[in-house]
């Protein structure tokens, strides 16, 4: 099992400790709700895509939450992070950056039900 909050890079964990208790609680409590609210933000620093994520199956690495690739069709399900934070080592991206945790997001007071239709009516969440 990857330990998702140890460093991976200089400045930033995949999550801090206080988020993958939430999700990992989440998971255990309510495993694939959409009524509950993003625990974590992930975003796409040379793209479009935003990932509202609120709970985390530890033993395998697979999240739950709001996937916004950008492309106007938003979508609540599953997403590996070990698939995301694989991404910056793919050869097409034109600059060597990854998937990114928002560090200051805080905009949680919407459910992902209701980011994902934020996400309909503008087009895609990039900037929230």
């Amino acid at each position: 099992m990857f330990d998702y909050t140890q460093k991976v890079n200089p400045n930033q964990t995949v999550l801090t400790k206080a988020q993958f208790d939430k999700m990992v609680k989440n998971h255990k409590e309510r495993p694939y709700d959409s009524k509950l609210k993003p625990v974590v933000k992930f975003f796409d620093p040379i793209g479009a895509g935003v990932w509202l994520l609120s709970d985390l199956d530890p033993e395998n690495g697979i999240a739950f939450g709001l996937c916004d690739l950008g492309m106007g069709f938003p979508e609540i399900g599953d997403v590996s992070l070990d698939e995301m934070i694989g991404i910056q080592h793919s050869r097409r991206r034109p600059l060597p950056l990854g998937i990114e945790r928002d560090l200051h997001f805080s905009h949680n007071d919407h459910n992902l039900e209701e980011w994902k239709g934020i996400a309909e009516n503008r087009g895609n969440l990039c900037g929230v």
